[in-house]
């Protein structure tokens, strides 16, 4: 989940898309990336880390992630690897429908992972924050 929020500049997008590339690269994986700021676009796969070029991530408008989460947690498997690259300035993130959402995905994900750049965010249990610069 890439947030594209109008908080988010080219900078950061860039930096989200290398992540993107080197978690394809490491894992040899098909991952499917949904950008997202307060509507939730078009999933798109990655199928190798050259696929991250192809990559259209749109968004610029405000940054609620309920719509994202939503989408998540209703398509995801069991066991995905499920990570929200973010600035972390979030309007709705302590709202009881997000927070209930992501207990949802991070209960059925092997793993849950928010990295944030910026902000510090408050999250229910099973998910792990990092931090980066």
């Amino acid at each position: 989940m890439i947030d594209c929020s109008g908080s988010i500049g080219q900078d950061d997008l860039s930096q989200f898309a290398g992540e993107v590339y080197d978690i394809s690269r490491k894992f040899n994986a098909e991952l499917i990336v949904l950008p997202w700021d307060v509507e939730v676009y078009e999933p798109q796969k990655v199928r190798s880390p050259s696929d991250i070029t192809k990559v259209k991530l749109r968004g610029g408008g405000g940054t609620c992630i309920l719509k994202a989460a939503e989408k998540v947690a209703k398509e995801m498997k069991p066991r995905d690897f499920v990570i929200v690259l973010t600035d972390g300035f979030i309007f709705d993130i302590e709202d009881g429908e997000v927070q209930a959402r992501l207990t949802e995905i991070s209960s059925k994900a092997s793993t849950a992972i928010f990295v944030s750049n910026a902000a510090d965010v408050s999250l229910p249990p099973r998910w792990r924050l990092i931090k980066i610069n």
